[in-house]
């Protein structure tokens, strides 16, 4: 609550050194020095949209409130006052003999209390009590009446302070408020401190307009999109290339690139084979390819079944799911098919998060191809290989790596805190600043309701659709603290490959690995903080703004390793 006093304690510059402004400097003066337990707002403009005769704006030099007395509405005119009679005009003579002419005071006044009050009611919550308002004008550099007469029906000498009133101001201003008709029986009702309050907010209120998170967002994101037409370029230096391997840290475009890469080759009537190792980055390559009929887009385990199933050739599905089923059975089977049905081959072959692939598959996808000529693409980065180490060297291809070295899909905030975990060729930030990382400690058994909580924020606050965040645990998705379910707290949530558009998407950072979110909540971190891959991996999938739900103790870590301070 805000305590008695002027407002603004202080006056600017630019007013003090007007001299326009001199008359009102001295009532401030005055006001300041002799009143007390009053609150004082010094130039109060105001807009009036509810008027009869339509919008209209104003202002008053004062308003002087009091919690038990109401308040009075004060405008202050400079020079030596005169009306002429016969045109109802107000002028105004300065110390140079000049004359202005002004506006009626006493009207502006009136005008300007009635405003007030009725905003002060419209603002009160529930029935707003019967305030005491009323106006006054004071003229600090005229002299007051030689006679004892009003000055006009609607101009008591009582509302009116002159030259002479001055050096007593505080007092007579008081006498302005509280004074009331002989015999009048009007009981008010106090304004109170909530009045004063309300008063506050219609003309000293502090506020910072600042965009919303939401806009910051998209603004970010639209200059990202914008930066992200430049890959392109990569693509048209390698034209005429029917090999090449691009490598390049997380947000320089590798998925883009491929999927570009792909369209433009089933543009010019190839048959296109595009590759990944994630089912879930699968699900979006078909979504981005759909519309051409000779893309087909698959994870490499889900192309070796299509082709088994295809070529019609025996194999057995029920047997255990162990990694010698994928690295090789799998991968043997495929061969069965190449060698049953020569028409199953591609024309051309794309392969994103090539750094997954074991060397065998490459040997086996050069036979997958009609021609031993025909184009081969790979898209990779040896950052990102979270699920074992395999070899960096790809057979087939001689010609030497081209490097993507600008991140364009992260804010610099982000790539910032991936780069201390990035082992490769020199790679810098394209991208705009962006918002910094939002650090959320918490007890154990508490992250779910923290998580609902910053997803709340996010959603209600700040305007960010629930489609645009993704929540990723650093753990099996059995395993983690939000585990089991289909929801956290209220929101609604779905695994990567069954994403519709419609709701949050919760997964692991192993499943999300080519993938990316506007906004990403990072969870059970305490075990991924060993790792630099899955550490590398996770922060990267950001692209404007990343949150960390984690233990004191680990975000300690993280902060000391990514800013070199706790």
């Amino acid at each position: 609550m805000h305590k008695p006093g002027m407002f603004p304690q202080t006056i600017l510059r630019k007013i003090l050194e007007d001299p326009r402004r001199q008359a009102e400097i001295i009532v401030y003066n005055q006001l300041r020095d002799q009143l007390e337990d009053f609150t004082v707002f010094y130039h109060c403009p105001w807009y009036d949209e509810n008027a009869a005769r339509g919008s209209r704006d104003g202002e008053a030099d004062f308003v002087v409130a009091h919690p038990r007395w109401g308040f009075v509405v004060l405008e202050v005119k400079g020079g030596v006052i005169s009306r002429d009679e016969n045109t109802r005009i107000w002028r105004s003579r300065n110390k140079q003999g000049k004359v202005f002419e002004i506006k009626n005071p006493v009207e502006q006044a009136l005008v300007s209390k009635h405003v007030i009050l009725r905003k002060l009611q419209d603002a009160w919550r529930g029935k707003a009590p019967f305030i005491r308002a009323k106006h006054g004008v004071i003229f600090p550099e005229s002299g007051q009446p030689r006679n004892s007469n009003d000055l006009g029906a609607d101009m008591p000498l009582e509302i009116f302070a002159f030259a002479e009133d001055m050096d007593n101001l505080g007092a007579k201003v008081v006498k302005i408020l509280v004074t009331e008709p002989e015999q009048s029986e009007t009981r008010y009702g106090n304004l109170g401190e909530k009045g004063i309050e309300i008063l506050h907010q219609l003309f000293n209120r502090g506020f910072e307009l600042d965009l919303s998170l939401a806009a910051l967002l998209a603004d970010d994101e639209n200059k990202i999109l914008q930066l992200t037409q430049q890959q392109n370029t990569y693509l048209d230096l390698t034209k005429t290339q029917r090999r090449a391997i691009f490598t390049g840290g997380a947000g320089t475009g590798k998925t883009t690139l491929a999927i570009e890469k792909s369209k433009r080759l089933a543009q010019e009537g190839a048959r296109v084979l595009l590759l990944c190792f994630n089912n879930a980055l699968s699900e979006y390559l078909r979504t981005q390819v759909k519309d051409l009929c000779n893309i087909t887009a698959f994870s490499f385990h889900q192309f070796c079944l299509s082709m088994i199933a295809r070529a019609r050739i025996s194999f057995d599905y029920k047997e255990d799911k162990d990694r010698r089923y994928f690295d090789e059975k799998l991968p043997e089977a495929l061969l069965a098919a190449l060698s049953a049905d020569d028409n199953l081959r591609y024309d051309s072959i794309v392969v994103d998060e090539g750094q997954d692939f074991l060397e065998s598959w490459w040997e086996l996808l050069l036979l997958t191809l009609k021609d031993v000529d025909g184009t081969f693409f790979v898209f990779k980065d040896d950052n990102q290989r979270i699920y074992r180490k395999t070899s960096q060297k790809l057979p087939g291809f001689e010609t030497d790596p081209l490097h993507l070295s600008v991140n364009f899909r992260n804010t610099q905030s982000i790539f910032h805190a991936t780069e201390k975990y990035y082992k490769g060729g020199d790679i810098r930030p394209g991208g705009p600043e962006g918002k910094e990382i939002q650090w959320y400690p918490i007890k154990p058994g508490r992250e779910a309701k923290m998580i609902e909580k910053a997803i709340n924020r996010l959603i209600n606050i700040e305007g960010i659709p629930e489609q645009d965040i993704a929540v990723l645990c650093a753990c099996a998705l059995e395993k983690s603290a939000l585990a089991p379910g289909d929801s956290i707290g209220r929101y609604g949530t779905a695994p990567s490959e069954n994403f519709s558009g419609e709701s949050i998407r919760f997964d692991s950072i192993h499943r999300f690995k080519g993938l990316e979110s506007k906004v990403v909540i990072l969870t059970d971190m305490d075990g991924a903080v060993a790792s630099n891959e899955l550490m590398y991996v996770g922060l990267s999938r950001a692209r404007l703004l990343l949150l960390v739900v984690a233990s004191e103790v680990t975000i300690g870590k993280l902060k000391n390793e990514i800013y070199g301070k706790n």
